[in-house]
């Protein structure tokens, strides 16, 4: 398989995935605006989303709900950012300190090759190839790192906000979804799918708090590999 082949795969498989994790963004989004309306509305009516009658919405006067809409931007544009960053910062500094020294660094791993060797290469020999490739890898990986901390955001803002209902609001979206559940599952077993449902959420936090930036900067090329492992050994033999 040519480069260019590797390439276009490569982007096609980036393509296909970045549908999909837009169909999965989108439904976290929706997710989080119907757990804050679930929240607003007990704050304002007293009584949770599901408990609302038709008269009650229609009492909503517009400065309540511009109030609604513009507490609801407030929150995730900045207070869930803020307290994410901390987490974030807190989660990728207990990653260095206990996992970085056991990690495997990319430098390590056979057929990577540093970004400044390739371009040196890419240099000294004209090949145009390789820097493109170069490029080309490096803005996968960007996008991949701008995906994931966009799940990573949006994961974390549902946590806050599941943990927020549960412990203001009565009877919230939740309680109910737990009510309906009740006939086939026990109290137990109703606590420990909703941990395991959580799970898939906090690791994506995890994962973008300790995401390797320096990935972007290691291109696999086996070839090029083989050529400096080659030029190492002969320069060692020589002062030998």
């Amino acid at each position: 398989m040519t480069a260019k082949e590797l390439i276009e795969k490569a982007a096609s498989q980036a393509v296909s995935f970045f549908e999909k994790a837009a169909e999965m963004r989108f439904f976290l989004h929706v997710f989080c605006v119907v757990m804050y309306l679930d929240i607003g509305f007990f704050v304002v009516y007293k009584k949770p989303i599901v408990s609302l009658t038709w008269g009650d919405i229609e009492h909503l006067s517009p400065g309540m709900v511009i109030g609604l809409v513009l507490c609801y931007f407030s929150l995730m544009g900045y207070v869930f950012r803020l307290l994410y960053a901390f987490v974030n910062y807190s989660l990728g500094w207990l990653s260095i300190m206990y996992l970085s020294p056991n990690k495997t660094h990319w430098r390590d791993i056979p057929g990577m090759v540093y970004s400044t060797e390739v371009e040196r290469r890419a240099y000294l020999t004209k090949d145009n190839e390789l820097t493109r490739q170069l490029e080309s890898h490096r803005e996968l990986c960007k996008q991949d790192r701008k995906e994931m901390k966009e799940f990573a955001y949006l994961a974390f803002s549902a946590i806050a906000l599941i943990i927020i209902s549960k412990a203001l609001v009565t009877g919230s979206i939740m309680d109910e979804a737990k009510s309906v559940l009740s006939p086939y599952l026990s109290n137990d077993n109703a606590h420990t799918l909703g941990v395991f449902l959580a799970l898939p959420l906090a690791f994506l936090v995890w994962l973008d708090a300790s995401d390797d930036c320096s990935r972007g900067e290691y291109l696999r090329h086996d070839a090029l590999y083989q050529e400096i492992e080659e030029e190492k050994r002969k320069e060692r033999e020589k002062r030998q």
